[in-house]
């Protein structure tokens, strides 16, 4: 299991970081912008937190238990040409997120931390960008996890 555990108890974030992905699951950009809003609005010392929260829910959907032990990569799909792309030919916060995610598959604290950090200090929004990106990229692998999972299932 990973080495670094979340700042506080999540209490006072989990039901809107729950709704949040499930929104964005959903494809229900504006419910999942709100719950994030509300979020940060409570305490936006809260985020990192809650970035490390789904990055464990979507290691946990692929099945990865020994964080740092095992390899894993994170596919970036173009949902318009069904194609799989590298870290270089997406977006910026697209690549963002997927070095987010490896970083904690990786129980790799100093980067994921160092990650946040750059955003953080970013450009305009550069941090809530990243937040809501690394939400959807989340969704969009938990969606593709529970076809995959279903489609297993209706073969066996």
């Amino acid at each position: 299991m990973p080495t670094y555990p979340v700042r506080r108890i999540p209490s006072a974030w989990h039901a809107d970081a729950t709704a949040a992905l499930h929104a964005a699951m959903r494809r229900d950009h504006d419910a999942a912008r709100a719950a994030v809003q509300a979020i940060a609005a409570r305490d936006p010392e809260d985020l990192p937190d809650v970035l490390l929260a789904w990055c464990d829910t979507l290691l946990s959907a692929r099945g990865l238990r020994d964080y740092g032990a095992e390899p894993f990569a994170l596919d970036f799909g173009n949902l318009t040409t069904l194609q799989v792309q590298h870290a270089d030919e997406v977006p910026p916060a697209v690549a963002w997120a997927g070095r987010l995610i490896a970083a904690r598959a990786a129980d790799d604290q100093a980067t994921f931390e160092a990650l946040i950090v750059a955003a953080v200090d970013g450009e305009g929004d550069a941090w809530g960008q990243c937040v809501m990106t690394t939400l959807n990229v989340v969704a969009l692998n938990l969606i593709v996890e529970a076809t995959r999972r279903g489609r297993t299932r209706r073969e066996s």
